[in-house]
């Protein structure tokens, strides 16, 4: 499990604030969004789905959709975090 923070330049626009939610449930993330000016992502969950949610954000070739070359280079920064369950977690 891991949490992915995306910083980008700005994030305004009513349809790319939906994409950006709708992906993120279609991959089981939860997260947070902060649109205007900076733009911030906040996604957590299973490391491979954060790295495809990313991956979709950039607008990878291998990972079509997204906002492709138009608006990846806004992404200004990421960073990852592994999480990891505390020793006494229960899940029970």
């Amino acid at each position: 499990k891991s949490r992915q923070w995306i910083w980008a330049h700005h994030i305004t626009d009513t349809d790319r604030r939906k994409s950006i939610v709708n992906e993120a449930v279609e991959l089981k993330l939860g997260g947070y969004l902060k649109s205007g000016y900076p733009g911030i992502i906040v996604v957590e969950g299973p490391s491979q789905d954060c790295s495809e949610f990313v991956s979709w954000i950039k607008g990878s070739k291998s990972r079509p959709g997204g906002f492709g070359r138009n608006w990846g280079h806004h992404v200004k920064g990421e960073i990852r975090i592994p999480l990891s369950p505390p020793d006494n977690y229960d899940d029970g």
